[in-house]
């Protein structure tokens, strides 16, 4: 089966109307191949429930300090992780370069419980793909 995945920032819209506006924009056309995965705050929140990732693109940042509860939470998860960058390797987080790095590596353990529920329910919907 072929799938179109659709991955995008919430920063606390309305996601009813967010929503529909990527269906309209996909168009009916594609609508039975397209799955829509719509992050609750922004993609860094779902870094921050990953901090293996993070660690294993900067080692400097070991040990990351692991969130207590929901990182979909968080009401700036850009400026949480950018402040432990910057009292670490005294700079700040950068969207387009880091962002893609700590996602490289990124690996899913069907074992682990990660703290984000959009994440959890992005990793249910591609498993469900096979």
């Amino acid at each position: 089966m072929k799938a179109i995945l659709i991955l995008s920032d919430l920063h606390n819209k309305d996601c009813a109307n967010h929503l529909n506006k990527i269906k309209k924009a996909a168009g009916n056309k594609f609508l039975d191949f397209i799955i829509i995965q719509i992050v609750v705050q922004e993609i860094e929140a779902w870094y921050l429930a990953i901090p293996d990732a993070i660690e294993a693109a900067f080692p400097s940042l070991r040990p990351f300090p692991v969130q207590s509860g929901k990182t979909d939470l968080i009401s700036n998860p850009k400026r949480k992780l950018s402040q432990v960058f910057f009292s670490r390797i005294n700079r700040y987080y950068r969207v387009t370069s880091d962002g893609p790095k700590i996602a490289r590596h990124f690996f899913h353990q069907a074992s682990k419980s990660y703290p984000n529920d959009s994440f959890n329910r992005f990793i249910r919907k591609i498993s469900e793909l096979n």
